[in-house]
């Protein structure tokens, strides 16, 4: 039995492609609530969304690394592949959240991200 199949139990087996919806959405509420000065809700549902990305990251990377082979074939299913675009979507949001609050260096990086993750996955999708 090779790693793949002795570690199926785990929950990267099953982890579903879109989480990053939830930094997303949370990111955009941040963007309406800083664009109508309601700095401290903003700043709170920021951090909470730049801290789900990191521990998305974190497992998405865990996962990539420990179950590379499920990891392609989420790629390759339609009824998947697209939900790994929501992390092109929470970078980006992010990027924005951090734009108008002067992060300028920050939103480089997360639009960088984006654009990059866009670019592979649209690629991956598309072929």
């Amino acid at each position: 039995m090779d790693r793949e199949e002795a570690g199926a139990t785990t929950i990267h087996k099953r982890f579903y492609t879109g989480y990053f919806a939830a930094v997303m959405a949370t990111g955009i509420v941040s963007t309406a609530l800083a664009l109508y000065h309601h700095w401290w809700v903003s700043d709170v549902l920021m951090a909470a969304a730049v801290g789900w990305y990191l521990v998305l990251c974190a497992v998405y990377t865990s996962r990539l690394t420990s179950y590379p082979k499920r990891m392609w074939e989420d790629f390759k299913d339609p009824s998947k592949t697209f939900g790994f675009f929501t992390i092109v979507a929470g970078s980006n949001v992010l990027a924005v959240r951090f734009l108008v609050s002067h992060w300028l260096g920050l939103s480089v990086v997360l639009g960088t991200i984006g654009l990059a993750s866009w670019a592979v996955l649209f690629y991956t999708a598309m072929t």
